[in-house]
């Protein structure tokens, strides 16, 4: 027998047989995600009479908590705002919503958004300092501040400001949303964190670009034709393999751009024949990065939402044209334009690019097998290019630009490598003084 349907006011019933109806209630478009919202749910009923009226009750309910704001939790409004994700990507969303569920404790995030003031979050900050947002005789939280065992593990000082950052913007949404008046979280009391100096020696680099050197390039018959067992199933990838680690590497030492944005390098991007007069000036415009969401691989705006031209020295240059070579014929039969092949596909499919965590676990691996420190990692790589530039007196401004970095960032992080008035300081005082030894 064929189910029937009846369509009411409230929203519509489907009779399932057996006593069993199916409702279904739309709420039109959740203003908070964009979703629309038809709830739905199996109840049993005797008649079509009792299950329309445990319909209209459900609807009433679901009506009366969808424009209720009054009540909305700390945990409720995180939720909503991380499924929004305004101005995020998938993946910043997701670490935000872990730590949120890792950090805040049950108590604090089952209160009112009218409860939570200054107060409360000077409170949690000051905690997770002392004791940490997990409790080493719990595998998840506690429900109390100051952990009743004792034994929660403190958090640095930077950890617990990125957890306010995340805060702070979910209670600035909730204030435009008009959820609150005020955002309690402008002013609370922060730590202060001194940015750390970063010192890398190339020397401990060397060793790894030795091996990378050595290392086969993939080309589109080995690196997106990857082997497969019988059954058609990837095989894993062996030490040997032919790789796109060497070039990634090269183009992220003559960029110093983050993993992410070399990910997201068409060759459209890479202006390779370009001149200023009768001088050649290869460059790539860096305006994109890879994420790593849901789906794969998710496009989204660099980390400052400002696109930058980077240019290329020669011998980069010779790295991106013999890889075009390679993979053009790739492109060709799969019927893309070159201009928007990524310079690093992924393995699987030539149409998407490489991620990043896929290049990380493959720079791991070359890690290993070259014997380096687990200390250098392709951030660190990053960090090599600003120190190099600034020891060779690459103007900050240069520097910052070409890195995408905040020129307040590059001089707190490397102002003991951009200070070289710092050493021909040195002794003037004692010497003025005629105390020079």
């Amino acid at each position: 027998m064929a189910a029937k349907r009846r369509a009411y006011g409230t929203g519509t019933i489907t009779d399932l047989g057996n006593g069993r109806w199916k409702l279904i209630v739309s709420l039109g478009t959740d203003p908070l995600t964009g979703a629309r919202r038809r709830p739905t749910k199996v109840v049993h009923a005797t008649s079509r009479t009792d299950a329309q009226r445990q319909l209209n009750s459900w609807h009433a309910e679901l009506v009366d908590h969808r424009v209720d704001r009054s009540n909305v939790t700390l945990g409720q409004l995180l939720d909503a705002y991380f499924a929004a994700r305004p101005g995020m990507s998938p993946t910043t969303a997701a670490e935000s919503a872990r730590a949120a569920a890792r950090y805040l404790p049950e108590h604090l995030a089952r209160q009112p958004l009218k409860r939570i003031g200054v107060y409360e979050l000077d409170s949690l900050y000051r905690h997770l300092e002392a004791a940490g947002g997990v409790c080493r005789r719990r595998k998840n939280r506690c429900d109390t501040i100051p952990c009743e065992h004792g034994g929660g593990a403190p958090l640095a000082a930077a950890t617990v400001i990125r957890f306010h950052h995340d805060i702070h913007a979910a209670l600035e949404q909730a204030r435009r949303w008009q959820w609150i008046t005020t955002n309690p979280a402008d002013l609370v009391t922060l730590s202060d964190v001194d940015e750390a100096e970063i010192d890398v020696d190339p020397d401990e680099v060397l060793p790894l670009l030795a091996h990378l050197h050595d290392l086969p390039r993939d080309t589109a018959e080995t690196g997106f034709g990857r082997r497969r067992d019988a059954g058609g199933r990837l095989l894993p990838k062996q030490a040997g393999d032919p790789s796109p680690l060497p070039a990634f590497v090269d183009l992220l030492l003559a960029t110093g751009a983050r993993p992410g944005e070399v990910c997201a390098f068409t060759y459209g991007q890479l202006d390779l024949d370009r001149h200023v007069g009768d001088e050649a000036r290869p460059q790539v415009k860096i305006d994109a990065s890879i994420a790593r969401g849901r789906g794969g691989a998710t496009r989204k705006q660099t980390k400052t939402k400002k696109a930058r031209r980077v240019v290329l020295d020669a011998y980069t240059v010779d790295v991106v044209r013999r890889r075009r070579t390679d993979w053009l014929p790739a492109a060709l039969a799969a019927g893309i334009p070159l201009d928007d092949l990524h310079v690093f596909p992924s393995s699987t499919d030539i149409l998407k690019p490489i991620r990043p965590d896929v290049i990380g676990r493959l720079f791991a691996q070359a890690r290993a097998d070259a014997g380096v420190s687990n200390a250098i990692t392709m951030r660190n790589l990053r960090h090599l290019v600003a120190s190099l530039l600034a020891e060779a007196g690459v103007h900050p401004t240069t520097i910052a630009g070409r890195l995408g970095h905040s020129a307040v960032v590059l001089l707190n992080r490397y102002a003991h490598i951009l200070d070289p008035g710092n050493a021909a300081a040195a002794g003037i005082v004692n010497k003025r003084l005629g105390r020079s030894g």
